[in-house]
């Protein structure tokens, strides 16, 4: 974090502490859990934060298979909660800096007296908390950070270790007397995108019963991303020792990096850009293993128990490792592993590139269990 944004922060706790007694804090009684009858789940959300909130959803229905569970999100986001099973609504907020707008949105929805509102954003921005209060529901549960508490009447203290994601947002059940029994991200595919990807595959010339590897070389930040040419030699050896079938994906995000990747490997493999959320889980769950960066690709393959192999230099492996059990992470032991840093901080990027080819490779092999 920048030394100005911290600055910023501190400043914003005091300003909030003193607003304190303005802002309804509401009953603090324990829930009587059978008698929730509506929950809304409030985000703010990217992909992979998006999917690792799938355990503490389904947390909550679980525990109150008599409520009605709305998420209100990002366009974005929106459908990766269409693929949670326990999501009976999804609402789509305009824009995060409409606050006049979603206010209205909120309002509208407050009339539906929601017993419960929850914000699940553990990070400092304000629009969700926000969102939760405007929600009218008579128990608000959030993460009391950078002075967001004060829209909270249940709060959930800042952890102090390097907890998983998953984990710290199991917290907010938790926090109401509900103990979750799966800490592992899972979604359903529509049917609808499997079939329409299978068309698309068949019209490219792969057989439903050919083997197909996916490349995805982005990632949020440049210091989270494996070199594209490594990403086309390892496509190349792939297609040359394992005879599959390789499919390129991303978005325009990531253009600059895929067309290093398609220039090197020519006609011999099939790039689809910017596919909607539901198409880009079926191409995952129809794939034998996804290569990949440690990214919201990364975690919507694992929840839908598709292979994969990926990197991992500078983020925290504490709260970033892929969840499940067919994942396989290459990461170097280094003394500046794990920085956090958008930025190289010793400008060598080296935990990106003590990464080879062959390890990759070596992964990729055990993945789609080729002797």
């Amino acid at each position: 974090m920048k030394p100005s944004t911290r600055q910023f922060l501190l400043f914003r706790s005091g300003a909030l502490k003193l607003l304190m007694p303005f802002f309804p804090q509401g009953t603090k009684a324990s829930i009587d859990l059978k008698t929730v009858k509506k929950v809304i789940v409030v985000t703010d959300f990217r992909l992979g934060d998006a999917v690792l909130s799938a355990p503490a959803l389904n947390a909550l229905k679980k525990a109150l298979p008599q409520c009605q569970l709305t998420v209100f999100c990002n366009r974005y986001s929106a459908d990766v909660f269409g693929m949670v099973h326990s999501v009976d609504r999804v609402v789509i907020y305009r824009n995060k800096r409409k606050y006049v707008e979603n206010y209205k949105i909120l309002r509208a929805l407050s009339s539906e007296q929601f017993d419960v509102a929850i914000d699940l954003v553990q990070d400092y921005p304000l629009a969700s908390a926000l969102w939760t209060l405007f929600s009218g529901a008579r128990y608000r549960i959030g993460y009391d950070v950078h002075g967001r508490g004060i829209f909270f009447n249940i709060k959930i203290p800042r952890m102090r270790t390097r907890t998983h994601v998953v984990d710290e947002m199991l917290q907010t059940c938790r926090k109401i007397g509900i103990t979750p029994d799966n800490d592992v991200p899972e979604l359903a595919v529509p049917k609808e995108a499997k079939e329409f990807v299978a068309a698309q595959l068949i019209n490219a010339g792969i057989l439903p019963d050919e083997r197909v590897i996916a490349i995805h070389p982005g990632g949020f930040y440049a210091t989270q991303c494996w070199m594209p040419e490594r990403f086309a030699e390892i496509a190349k050896l792939a297609i040359e020792k394992f005879r599959v079938h390789i499919v390129v994906l991303g978005t325009e995000h990531d253009c600059d990096r895929i067309k290093i990747i398609t220039d090197s490997i020519g006609n011999s493999c099939i790039e689809l850009l910017n596919c909607s959320l539901p198409n880009l889980a079926a191409i995952l769950s129809r794939v034998d293993c996804l290569i990949c960066n440690n990214s919201g690709a990364l975690h919507l393959a694992a929840a839908i128990r598709t292979p994969t192999v990926s990197t991992m230099g500078p983020t925290v492996a504490e709260r970033w490792w892929p969840q499940g059990e067919k994942n396989i992470v290459i990461r170097k032991k280094l003394p500046c592993i794990g920085c956090n840093s958008g930025v190289c901080r010793i400008g060598t990027h080296q935990c990106m590139r003590d990464i080879t080819v062959e390890e990759m490779l070596v992964a990729v092999r055990k993945q789609i269990s080729i002797s």
